[in-house]
């Protein structure tokens, strides 16, 4: 009924509910079982709509609203119900009868019941229209800042601001929706509503301490910069957190934090407004200092758990031990040098930059020759011949304290006007990674080590490969300070290295060289594999395994290592490492198939992959007790007719160690030659047999691979017979004529005609004898 109908008593709706007008309740309840469906087509109930939960987490739109087209619906989420029941929500016109101002609160309010559920929480989202504003309370200005208020009608009845979880907003003038903590209970029939601020809704006691100060920080830092000795105090300033009855007072506590409301260093009377500041005195402090804030509002709350924190950093001691470095030599031929000092150390805020100063003979003033450098080196140029410089260095650290200047030398040098042209000598003693020849390695750094020939060498020229030709023939340049260095390498095998110094007047000599080997490989070895087994079996849990020796073309091969898995090549395991050999014991178990892989680790410790592919692999199998037979030969026993090249063939029952078999043949035609297919089957080969004979064959002694001899002289393993074919004798009985004789062998490998007549007495003729 689009114009609204009323209920004369409460109604239960299991299946659907369709809202085209208002749905005037009364005092009485449309009651909605869970599975039952409402569309509301411009249609709502105005009064009281209950729907079923059932057991778990839910959520449920209240299709409700006031008279006169107000449709102001609400949604219930419960988390985790522990039982089913109804929930019941109603929509009503005007603020909040127990508001405290009636005009700055929405003008409506939601009614929700569900005594008997119970939950972890809730959520109600409420949804209000843009006439439940009104002239004390503007959607435009405080629809993004209003808050929610619960009113419960329980044993002690009463205001509660829950927490506001979310805002949907339709415009400046569209009305929206807020979404609140519901709580864990509507066993009192709470009220919901908005107000503009919690003020507009009820006077709250203030009971709750103020969180803690926000941004606390030194002079714009935090930790504050480091300080020193000029400073007696420093501010600390801070935000002050939101408290309904204002901040009143601070309270701080330096290094350790409070461990009570009374442990405090001292407190503060504060403005209280969006930001403080106190002045902290640091007039003894020497290193680093916590200071613990926290804060007490107007009604007295204060907690010394919420507290923030800020540490002011003074240092007071210079830092010590700048110093310049000793020169190379005492006398330079150069204009320009590098002067280099020691960093010094400093215990608290760390040294930042240094002064050195020089000055020419004893008798000038001291002139700056690096004001604020943050380097340890400095170039100095313009030196004069016939004069010696002194040089002082001092440190500053972080706090701006400054290592005190002397105004003594620390070193000298003197600038000589007669020019160095003689070339330094060789370095002696060259080592390359501590040894000549280096051991081999397989990484690009390489460390140089030598005597010097004389002070005041300044750099080095080096190259490898083949001796140098000339003074800048080099491979790379070093900056030598005592005699070391440390070189880039990235080429591969055996090579010379030469080193050659220049000193500080720039006097070189390629010539003047000392040399040392170099060893280096980056590449593993390749192709250790391990041999197959043959045959694939053994019965033996000890065997050996072994492999290829592989190649090294560099370094060379060094050592080896194998690896097993059993039963399937998934798990492997190091049976042996750093092996010299290339074969090794192998201990299994009876029943298992054992894979293997090998590899390779050359002299430089380049070490060939494992691929986890298996090359080979053998069985274990359980012990054989049981000895060979003869499975079939070949003349078969009793053969007949057998031709004279035709082959001895014997089949075992099983394979066989092919260096135990011995066999006798009588009579013997000799030439015998074996030929084995795997293990099992051999074809003995030999000289012709003769016509019309009777061989007999025995096989004297055979054992398997386990060793179990075969049993001769007892069936199947007896001896056998074959005769060959027979010879056949030509004859033509005599009709008178001539007579042509010629002998022809007994055995011909050649039966044709010619053949046969090619024979001892020479080549048949028609016209001659032979």
């Amino acid at each position: 009924n689009p114009y609204g109908i009323g209920l004369l008593s409460s109604v239960t709706i299991a299946d659907s509910l369709v809202l085209q007008g208002e749905l005037a309740t009364g005092t009485d309840t449309v009651f909605l079982l869970s599975g039952a469906a409402v569309s509301a087509i411009g249609g709502y109930v105005q009064g009281n709509l209950a729907k079923e939960f059932q057991i778990g987490s839910e959520y449920k739109d209240f299709e409700v609203g006031t008279p006169g087209g107000q449709y102001s619906p609400a949604g219930i989420r419960l988390f985790n119900s522990t039982q089913p029941g109804y929930v019941t929500v109603a929509a009503m016109s005007g603020p909040h009868p127990m508001a405290d101002s009636l005009d700055q609160c929405l003008q409506r309010h939601w009614r929700i019941s569900g005594p008997g559920i119970g939950f972890d929480n809730s959520e109600v989202t409420l949804s209000y229209l843009p006439v439940d504003f009104s002239s004390a309370f503007f959607e435009s200005l405080h629809e993004s800042t209003m808050v929610a208020g619960r009113y419960g009608n329980g044993a002690l009845p009463g205001w509660t601001l829950p927490a506001v979880l979310s805002r949907t907003y339709n415009g400046p003038a569209d009305g929206g929706s807020i979404t609140l903590a519901g709580g864990v209970s509507f066993d009192d029939n709470p009220e919901f509503t908005t107000g503009r601020d919690a003020a507009s809704i009820h006077t709250f006691l203030d009971t709750i301490p103020p969180a803690a100060p926000e941004s606390l920080q030194i002079y714009g830092f935090n930790p504050s910069y480091w300080l020193n000795g000029l400073t007696a105090s420093v501010p600390v300033g801070w935000i002050n957190p939101y408290d309904s009855t204002g901040i009143a007072r601070a309270f701080y506590k330096t290094y350790a934090p409070p461990s009570g409301p009374l442990d405090f260093t001292d407190s503060i009377m504060v403005v209280g407004g969006a930001r403080d500041t106190f002045w902290l005195a640091v007039d003894t402090l020497n290193g680093n200092m916590p200071v613990h804030l926290w804060l007490r509002d107007g009604a007295g709350n204060a907690s010394h758990l919420n507290t923030g924190s800020v540490i002011a950093r003074r240092d007071t001691v210079p830092p010590a031990g700048a110093t310049v470095i000793p020169f190379g030599a005492d006398t330079t031929y150069a204009a320009s040098f590098q002067v280099n000092w020691s960093p010094g150390s400093d215990a608290l805020s760390g040294i930042q930059a240094w002064l050195v100063l020089s000055r020419i003979d004893t008798s000038a003033a001291w002139d700056t020759l690096a004001p604020f450098t943050n380097d340890t080196t400095a170039l100095f140029s313009g030196a004069l011949a016939g004069h010696r410089y002194y040089f002082e260095a001092a440190a500053c650290d972080s706090a701006y304290n400054w290592e005190p200047l002397t105004g003594i030398s620390e070193d000298s040098v003197f600038v000589s006007a007669a020019a160095d042209t003689t070339p330094p000598g060789p370095p002696s003693g060259l080592l390359v990674n501590g040894a000549d020849p280096m051991p081999w390695t397989n990484a690009d750094s390489l460390s140089l080590t030598w005597a010097d020939p004389e002070p005041g060498i300044t750099a080095g020229y080096y190259k490898i490969g083949s001796a140098p030709t000339g003074n800048f023939d080099t491979t790379g340049q070093l900056a030598t300070l005592g005699g070391s260095a440390t070189i880039v390498y990235p080429g591969a095998g055996p090579a010379p290295i030469f080193l050659w110094l220049a000193d500080s007047a720039g006097n070189t000599l390629y010539l003047n060289s000392g040399s040392a080997a170099v060893r280096a490989d980056k590449t593993p070895p390749f192709n250790v594999a391990v041999s197959v087994f043959s045959p694939d079996t053994v019965f033996n849990t000890t065997f050996t395994v072994s492999w290829s020796s592989g190649s090294d073309t560099i370094s060379g091969v060094r050592h080896y290592q194998l690896r097993y898995s059993v039963d399937s090549p998934s798990v492997w395991t190091t049976w042996a490492d750093s092996l010299t050999a290339t074969s090794v014991g192998f201990t299994g178990v009876e029943g298992h198939r054992y894979y293997f892989e090998a590899s390779g680790a050359d002299s430089a410790g380049n070490s060939e992959a494992f691929t986890g592919a298996p090359e080979a692999s053998v069985y274990v199998s359980p012990a054989d007790s049981v000895p060979p037979v003869i499975a079939s030969v070949s003349p078969m026993n009793g053969a007949t007719g057998v031709p004279l090249n035709e082959p001895v063939t014997v089949n075992f029952s099983e394979p066989v160690d092919t260096m135990s078999l011995r066999f006798t043949c009588a009579p013997d035609p000799g030439g015998w030659s074996l030929s084995w297919s795997g293990s099992q089957t051999v074809t003995l080969g030999h000289a012709p047999f003769a016509f019309s004979t009777t061989y007999t064959f025995n096989i004297d002694s055979v054992a398997d691979l386990a060793g179990n001899p075969m049993n001769t002289g007892v069936a199947p393993n007896l001896p056998w017979s074959f005769t060959t074919v027979e010879l056949t004798t030509i004859s033509t009985p005599w009709a008178g004529g001539a007579w042509r004789l010629w002998s022809s062998p007994l055995a011909p490998l050649d039966t044709t005609a010619l053949g046969l007549l090619g024979d001892d007495l020479g080549a048949y003729s028609d016209t001659t004898w032979r």
